[in-house]
């Protein structure tokens, strides 16, 4: 389980895949069963995208598409970990 607050109020939480099973158990279907289908993107601004990009892919992260220059004015890069949660480290453009 990872954590980022989100505020005083407020923290998003992403689990993997086998926790949120053991948590919720027949309340829910498996996530399982959508593997590899991007259910949501957590989207990080951080001071070097590249530098998070090197270290999520160290990790075991899958690239999706390499850090560079977007038009909304941030170098972005996305990854998806194993659970298929898609990741993004961004930077601004100076």
């Amino acid at each position: 389980m990872t954590e980022f607050a989100l505020g005083e109020a407020a923290v998003l939480g992403l689990m993997a895949e086998r926790g949120i099973v053991r948590l919720l158990g027949e309340a829910m279907r498996d996530p399982a069963e959508a593997r590899g289908v991007p259910r949501a993107e957590l989207y990080l601004v951080v001071d070097d995208a590249d530098v998070f990009q090197r270290r999520a892919l160290a990790a075991g992260a899958r690239e999706i598409d390499g850090v560079r220059a977007r038009d909304w004015g941030h170098r972005a890069g996305y990854v998806a970990d194993p659970d298929g949660h898609v990741v993004a480290f961004a930077s601004r453009l100076v």
